[in-house]
């Protein structure tokens, strides 16, 4: 999102589609919080409620663009590959990116 977005805190979502997964990890953690400015926020506060979303091949997940999220490590000999797409309501328009 660029900065006037951000200010006027525009409607976003984020969706992540699972290509390949990994043999072992690389779901995502989202967090009951969301961003408020800060690019590195402190730990978010161990009373909000955390999800652990993990996704199977073909799987979409979608979410609010402000939303605290992070992938979890992962690890063996097949990489996690999967489509990011960005979109937000600016102006009466949606606007995407991958």
């Amino acid at each position: 999102l660029r900065p006037p977005q951000l200010e006027r805190r525009v409607p976003a979502v984020t969706l992540v589609l699972m290509l390949q997964r990994p043999e072992i990890g690389g779901g995502l953690r989202v967090w009951g919080s969301t961003y408020e400015g800060d690019d590195f926020p402190r730990k978010p506060d161990p009373r909000v409620e955390v999800t652990q979303i993990a996704y199977a091949l073909g799987e979409l997940v979608v979410i609010d663009s402000y939303r605290l999220h992070q992938i979890l490590p992962f690890r063996g000999s097949v990489d996690r590959i999967t489509a990011t797409m960005h979109a937000c309501l600016d102006g009466g328009a949606w606007e995407a990116w991958f």
